[in-house]
């Protein structure tokens, strides 16, 4: 009894964990989102005209706000995601994020023993996903982008996103 016990307290101290690195992503990411959106507004407070990429801004990021929040709902209403269900929400939003560019995405997943993730480890995979196609469609010129989902032994998995642009000079990067 005692074991099932402190099982049952662990498993609550891991959901709680959860949501706190779920309440800091909203946090961070909502938040500063907002605030460029207060700080382009004061911005064009001050100009003597309005211009369409002042108005532009302020929609891509209320855009990025609202998405932002589906996302973090999407995990928190769950305790656990499968790996199957994440790629799913990231086709998604590979689909919708896609529409304006003149690039074809694939998918490529590779079944077999069902992968568990806790919300925190599903959130990151995404956010990185989506940072990854974000910068392929803007900057890559890429015609072409895949996502593969592979399986690695028991309980792990590969993502790997792969594009077909110009890259960039490794030389010129600055830490940051």
């Amino acid at each position: 009894r005692l074991r099932k016990k402190q099982q049952e307290i662990d498993s609550q101290r891991l959901l709680y964990e959860q949501k706190s690195q779920i309440a800091r992503e909203l946090h961070d990411n909502v938040g500063a989102r907002l605030s460029m959106m207060l700080n382009t507004v004061d911005w064009i407070g001050k100009k003597p005209q309005i211009e369409a990429n002042d108005l532009s801004e302020i929609k891509e990021n209320t855009k990025a706000v609202i998405q932002g929040l589906r996302d973090a709902r999407w995990v928190m209403d769950k305790t656990q995601i499968t790996v199957e269900e994440l790629f799913d929400k990231i086709k998604y939003y590979s689909h919708q994020i896609s529409r304006n560019y003149t690039v074809r995405i694939s998918f490529n997943e590779v079944t077999h023993k069902p992968v568990i993730l806790n919300t925190t480890q599903a959130l990151n995979l995404f956010r990185i996903c989506q940072e990854s196609l974000n910068n392929a469609l803007k900057y890559s010129d890429a015609t072409h982008i895949e996502l593969e989902l592979n399986y690695n032994g028991e309980n792990g998995i590969v993502l790997s996103i792969h594009d077909n642009g110009k890259g960039f000079a490794c030389a010129g990067v600055v830490s940051g």
